[in-house]
C-alpha cells in the first residue's frame, strides 16, 4: 500500500509497505485521513461562510469584505493553476459587480495582479479593470505547494510512476509485412504482392528511423528545474463583468468582441505589455454585447523586460497560436497575437 498526496504542483507518493505485516502504519493512516481538519484535506481557508460564503481582503489599510455570489469558472485540474473565478460585491457596495479570480501560478511569473495594475494605471482601454491583487496567505505563512502544502517534503529522489518507459530495443519491433510473409501457409507472390501495396504503419517508420534526440522533457537539467519550481497562490479582483465571445448572440456581437479585444491589444502594447495568450476564453463581451475587453494576463510580459521568465516550454493555448511561435524559430511578438485573434 502507498499513500499519496495530490497537488497543484503534482503528486508525491509514500514507500510502500505491507498492510499484512505493518497493520500498526495501516492504522495509523487511516485515521490520519480521518482527524485531518479541512483545511489539511486541500479546502480554501480563505473562503468562510457566514450564511453565505465570502473573503476578506485588507485594501488600503483596511479589511474589505467580498461575497461570494456565483462560480462562473473552474478549471477541472488538480496540478496546473486552477484557475477559479466568482462573480461578487462589496458588502457595502452590493451593486458593484466584481470579479475574484483565484490561480496558482509559478512564482517566476510576473505577477498578473501587478501587470494589470500598471495598465489601469496607464489608462489602458478594452482590458479589465484592476481593483486589487495579493498572495493569499494561511496562518501567517505564504500559501505556496512547497512550504505550505508539502511542508518542505522534497520529491527531488523519486521518480514518475505515471510516466511511460521507452522500449530498450526498438529494432526488435517487427513490421506487419514482415511477420505476416513468415506465416505458415502463406505462397510467396501473396505475400510480397501484400508487402508492395500495404502501407507502412507508424511503427515500421519509426523502426527504419535512426533514434530520435531527446526530448526537451527528458532534459535532466529541465528535470532538476522541475523538480524546484513552485506554485504560489495568488487573487486578482477585476471590476469588468462580462460574458465569453462564443456566447455571442448574433455575428455583429462576435465582431464587435474581436474588434474591441483588437483595441485592447493595441492599448496594452502602448503601455509596454504584451499579452501573449490570445485565445477565445479571453476575449470578453459586456452583457450588453455593445462593447468588448481583453482578460487573462498570466502569462502576458513587459516588452521592456531585462530577462525571460525561465518558463520551460512554450506559452500560450496551442489551438490559437501563431505558427512561428508554435515553431520557436521567432521571438513571439505582436503581429504573432493579432494572428491569434483570427
Amino acid at each position: 500500500m502507498r499513500l499519496w498526496e495530490f497537488n497543484r504542483l503534482g503528486v508525491v507518493g509514500s514507500t510502500p509497505f505491507d498492510v499484512n505485516k505493518d497493520g500498526q502504519m495501516l492504522v495509523s493512516a487511516i485515521l490520519g485521513y480521518l482527524w485531518m481538519s479541512e483545511e489539511e484535506l486541500g479546502f480554501d481557508s480563505t473562503i468562510l461562510d457566514d450564511g453565505g460564503r465570502y473573503t476578506q481582503i485588507q485594501r488600503d489599510g483596511r479589511i474589505e469584505r467580498l461575497g461570494l455570489e456565483e462560480l462562473m469558472k473552474r478549471q477541472r485540474s488538480v496540478a496546473g493553476r486552477a484557475t477559479t473565478c466568482w462573480r461578487g460585491s462589496l458588502e457595502d457596495e452590493p451593486d458593484g459587480g466584481l470579479v475574484i479570480k483565484d490561480s496558482w501560478e509559478f512564482e517566476e511569473r510576473p505577477e498578473e495582479g501587478l501587470l494589470l495594475k500598471e495598465a489601469t494605471e496607464a489608462g489602458v482601454k478594452n482590458v479589465a479593470r484592476y481593483y486589487h491583487h495579493e498572495t493569499v496567505h494561511t496562518r501567517g505563512e505564504m500559501d505556496d505547494v512547497r512550504h505550505n502544502v508539502r511542508k518542505g517534503l522534497s520529491d527531488a529522489g523519486g521518480r514518475n510512476p505515471f510516466q511511460q518507459r521507452r522500449p530498450t530495443h526498438p529494432d526488435a519491433v517487427t513490421s506487419p509485412a514482415t511477420s505476416s510473409g513468415s506465416r505458415p501457409g502463406r505462397g510467396r507472390s501473396r505475400s510480397t504482392s501484400r508487402t508492395i501495396t500495404r502501407k507502412r504503419s507508424s511503427s515500421c517508420v519509426r523502426t527504419s528511423m535512426p533514434p530520435p534526440k531527446r526530448s526537451c522533457s527528458d532534459s535532466p537539467v529541465k528535470q532538476d528545474a522541475r523538480r524546484r519550481r513552485n506554485r504560489v497562490h495568488r487573487r486578482l479582483i477585476m471590476r469588468d463583468i462580462g460574458k465569453g465571445i462564443y456566447e455571442a448572440s448574433s455575428l455583429r456581437a462576435v465582431l464587435t468582441g474581436l474588434l474591441r479585444g483588437i483595441k485592447g491589444h493595441e492599448s496594452l502594447l502602448d503601455a509596454k505589455i504584451l499579452h501573449r495568450d490570445i485565445s477565445i476564453r479571453n476575449i470578453m463581451l459586456k452583457m450588453g454585447e455593445d462593447d468588448g475587453f481583453l482578460i487573462d494576463l498570466d502569462l502576458a510580459i513587459r516588452l521592456d523586460r531585462q530577462k525571460v521568465s525561465g518558463a520551460l516550454s512554450k506559452t500560450g493555448t496551442k489551438v490559437f497560436m501563431a505558427i512561428g511561435a508554435l515553431y520557436g524559430d521567432e521571438d513571439h511578438n505582436f503581429m504573432h497575437d493579432l494572428e491569434s485573434f483570427f
